[in-house]
């Protein structure tokens, strides 16, 4: 029992690293689709969207 949390703990680093490195890959690729999305749509309608957004998140 002792290996497996040791393991687990030696490998926690590495493991926690990846996740950073793939996230922020995701992070950048959705932002980058949200500018182009943003680019196209109707300033108006992008507000109200916005507007939206934080009505629900303060529900």
């Amino acid at each position: 029992m002792r290996d497996s949390n040791w393991k687990k703990i030696v490998n926690m680093v590495p493991a926690l690293l990846k996740k950073y490195k793939t996230s922020h890959k995701c992070l950048e690729e959705m932002n980058q689709a949200y500018e182009q999305l943003t680019a196209v749509l109707d300033p108006g309608q992008l507000a109200q969207w916005e507007l939206d957004v934080l009505e629900a998140e303060a529900n």
